[in-house]
């Protein structure tokens, strides 16, 4: 069986769902009925070595109607194409191309992308034409289509949009060595790590670290991933007069497990997320994290510390957490190991990935040989076409030129967003 892994990026800024792909690739590589392969538009190759990744520059909606032909390619010679993610135009592409053709297994695996906190964080117009798309998705997604959720909450974020479709619910996978063990001296420091989005609040982290007035000898060290380049300088000049706040690049593998094994705890308030991946590496090391109360845990939420996002808030929760003795501390870090081994000690991520695949295409050749007569008796009937055909056209009338000037300013080519729009006015 040929699996395709679809991603945007396979790099440092969506790190999280890079390690899961990356993780699934080398189990399912090592069977000789897999052979897993995955599409992107770019890859870190100093991060991800040894990847057998196939790029095509679907970076924008211009790539989208002209650089086509790899994607197309590669999803032909896959049976099961498992998309990461649903805003990217490679994703959005491999959507539509795939719902077309029946005779492939289509998985879309959103990572919290349709909670309701990350539909409004890249601001109004975004979040209006992200409703525009999962409107469109509504009405012509086949319910066949199987969506992956990692949470309570995503589930049923899922089913607000697809109520008709399945959805299988997986929890994060632990894309880390688990047979490396550290015992470090700890240090009086609060970490975090992510991007540097304002999704993560850290706005709120800072100041309220600032409020708590700890002292010259607690530090809060941020490892952030470049994402949002204005907010980051935001953040920089936030913290420009404050010596026990340090800005670092981002950090992986050893450097950043030792970080982990050694700091007095994680902090994660962000304003949504399906279980991050810095909260589970945190608590396979048995390092306490402070996190939101919207993220949701499921049977782990007695292994962190939840909180309200307010600024006064927080800050309490750092004096409550600076506060912890040697010994507590210690004992609180060997409870929060021993609770987590327990949780995933059985956890087989393979095993679980595998039934779905093969469940998954034996049903889909099963509803292929039974929709052929339907597709030509129900939906093909002049009535019908002629319905489509009229609405397509009145349709992209009205609406295109609009359309493509918005995504041409998204985009920031004002200039030919305004040759375009003048134009069309014209025309």
């Amino acid at each position: 069986m040929n699996i395709l892994h679809i991603t945007n990026e396979f790099s440092k800024k969506n790190y999280s769902i890079s390690s899961l792909i990356d993780h699934l690739s080398k189990k399912f590589n090592n069977s000789e009925k897999y052979q897993v392969n995955i599409l992107t538009t770019s890859i870190d190759k100093q991060l991800f070595k040894d990847e057998k990744v196939a790029i095509t520059p679907l970076l924008n909606w211009i790539d989208f109607f002209s650089n086509s032909k790899v994607s197309k390619k590669e999803i032909n010679r896959n049976d099961v194409i498992h998309v990461h993610g649903i805003w990217a135009p490679i994703q959005i592409f491999s959507i539509f191309y795939c719902n077309n053709i029946k005779s492939k297994s289509l998985v879309i695996h959103p990572h919290g992308m349709l909670l309701n906190e990350a539909l409004k964080s890249a601001g109004f117009v975004k979040y209006l034409l992200k409703f525009f798309t999962l409107f469109i998705f509504k009405f012509i997604l086949d319910d066949k289509i199987t969506f992956f959720s990692i949470t309570d909450q995503e589930t049923l974020a899922i089913r607000k949009f697809f109520p008709s479709n399945k959805i299988v619910q997986i929890p994060n996978s632990l894309p880390f060595d688990l047979s490396i063990q550290s015992n470090k001296t700890l240090k009086k420091q609060f970490i975090y790590f992510g991007r540097i989005h304002p999704h993560k609040n850290l706005e709120i982290l800072i100041n309220s670290f600032i409020r708590a007035n700890l002292g010259s000898e607690w530090y809060l060290k941020i490892y952030g991933i470049r994402d949002d380049e204005k907010y980051r300088q935001k953040i920089i000049e936030l913290i420009d007069n404050n010596p026990n706040i340090k800005l670092y690049e981002p950090i992986f593998g050893e450097e950043r497990q030792e970080i982990m094994s050694s700091s007095w705890a994680n902090i994660l308030i962000s304003k949504s997320e399906v279980l991050s991946l810095s909260i589970l590496e945190s608590l396979f090391y048995g390092l306490p994290t402070l996190t939101s109360k919207n993220i949701d845990l499921k049977n782990l939420d007695d292994s962190v510390v939840k909180t309200s996002l307010n600024n006064q808030t927080i800050a309490d929760n750092f004096k409550e957490i600076s506060n912890w003795s040697i010994s507590n501390r210690l004992k609180l870090s060997s409870e929060i190991k021993e609770k987590f081994s327990k949780i995933y000690k059985d956890f087989d991520l393979k095993s679980k990935y595998e039934n779905f695949y093969l469940d998954k295409t034996q049903n889909d050749e099963i509803r292929e040989s039974k929709d052929k007569e339907l597709i030509f008796t129900k939906l093909i009937k002049p009535k019908n076409l002629n319905f489509l055909v009229i609405s397509g056209v009145y349709t992209f009338n009205l609406m295109f030129a609009s359309l493509f000037v918005i995504i041409l300013v998204l985009f920031k080519n004002f200039s030919t967003a305004g040759e375009v729009g003048l134009a069309a006015s014209f025309w």
